[in-house]
């Protein structure tokens, strides 16, 4: 797990956004994730970079191919916070 204070420099800056209900990147792809759109990119550093590819499932193996193809909207709703 990621500490949240790694990202609490950004807090200031991130102002306007967008959040959707969606599911994984992996199989199963449970619907279980609310996503969030930033409207303006935050860089990060390569430390930053490195804890993500660091991280591991639970059985001990490296998260990768964590992606998927664009799936259809199938009637969610996008929320704005502005």
């Amino acid at each position: 797990m990621l500490p949240i204070d790694r990202y609490q420099p950004y807090a200031d800056r991130i102002e306007d956004y967008y959040t959707y209900p969606g599911s994984l990147t992996t199989p199963p792809y449970t619907e279980s994730v609310t996503w969030i759109v930033f409207d303006s990119p935050i860089c990060i550093s390569r430390d930053q970079i490195d804890l993500f590819r660091a991280l591991k499932d639970e059985h001990g193996y490296s998260l990768v191919d964590n992606y998927r193809e664009t799936q259809s909207s199938c009637g969610r709703v996008v929320k704005m916070s502005f």
